[in-house]
């Protein structure tokens, strides 16, 4: 996606980026303070992601090109608060629960529930913020790398909990993990650090990662289906990293 003019660290998209992140982690906030007795310890762990991570979206704004922030990246933003609620639910719950000397993950366990539906919704919300951005005419390549790091904190998340709800056996992490081990790759190899055309396949097996983890870390579900459907993605997603890195080792690029 092309980019127009860089623009200056006082204009609009500055203010607007404080403006959506702000509004984001405030409905974080107070949405983990309305619902939860004990809000404080998720109230942590969900800033403890939240913060870095926007942060992060601030160092890259300046690549934006485009005068305003713009509707996509606000839903982008909503979308990484929806992240960090699914950390603090699934880990600061299975604390909780350790600690109780209660089984993580029964039935009626509304604290996994929380965590699946705010999955879902982001899920629901990866379509729109890209809708939105050709609608508006504010397509970027920062657009583009916000959401999709988004989709790799939200798949990473939803993998541990994989594992820490002992629905899957440790190798389930890969699947959250295969984002970072690329980007470590990328210092290494700099034919891999060239951008890649743009692929359905790619986003809609990203799509499958975050469904498959969402139904996977569900109470309902045993864990043998739980382990063949972990399987079945992580075949998807080796397929899609194979290659997309066999066409940049040679120069397929976009």
């Amino acid at each position: 996606m092309a980019t127009t003019s860089v623009p200056a660290s006082g204009s609009t998209p500055w203010r607007g980026g404080i403006m959506a992140t702000a509004i984001a982690g405030a409905v974080l906030g107070l949405g983990i303070y309305g619902i939860w007795a004990d809000w404080m310890p998720m109230m942590m762990v969900a800033f403890a992601v939240y913060v870095p991570a926007t942060l992060m979206m601030f160092s890259a704004l300046p690549h934006h090109g485009a005068r305003i922030f713009g509707p996509a990246n606000t839903v982008t933003a909503i979308r990484l608060a929806a992240t960090s609620y699914v950390a603090a639910a699934m880990f600061v719950s299975d604390v909780e629960l350790l600690r109780q000397g209660e089984l993580l993950g029964r039935i009626d366990d509304p604290r996994v529930w929380s965590a699946v539906l705010i999955a879902l919704a982001a899920l629901a919300l990866d379509g729109v913020d890209g809708w939105l951005a050709r609608r508006t005419g504010l397509s970027s390549d920062f657009g583009a790398r916000f959401d999709m790091e988004v989709d790799a904190a939200l798949i990473l998340m939803l993998a541990i909990a994989a594992w820490s709800l002992g629905k899957v056996a440790p190798w389930v992490i890969m699947i959250g993990a295969a984002r970072y081990i690329f980007i470590v790759a990328q210092a290494f190899v700099p034919a891999l650090r060239a951008p890649l055309a743009p692929s359905f396949a790619r986003k809609a097996i990203c799509v499958v990662q975050v469904a498959t983890l969402c139904v996977i870390v569900m109470p309902v579900v045993p864990d043998g289906p739980a382990t063949v459907m972990a399987a079945i993605a992580a075949a998807l997603l080796g397929w899609s990293f194979g290659r997309d890195v066999l066409a940049l080792l040679n120069g397929r690029t976009s």
